[in-house]
């Protein structure tokens, strides 16, 4: 019984760390589209100059 509840925790804690690690790449992801967005509009706006 300890084992099968041990086993089921540690799914458990496995479901929530992937759940973490796919937030933190969306996250990634996020920022370097505003990076590149910010980058483009720099170089849009200083070619206008």
């Amino acid at each position: 019984m300890q084992t099968q509840s041990c086993v089921q925790m540690a799914e458990e804690a496995e479901k929530e760390h992937k759940k973490m690690l796919d937030k933190y790449s969306q996250q990634a992801d996020d920022i370097k589209a505003s990076y590149k967005k910010l980058l483009t509009d720099v170089q849009s706006s200083s070619s206008r100059h």
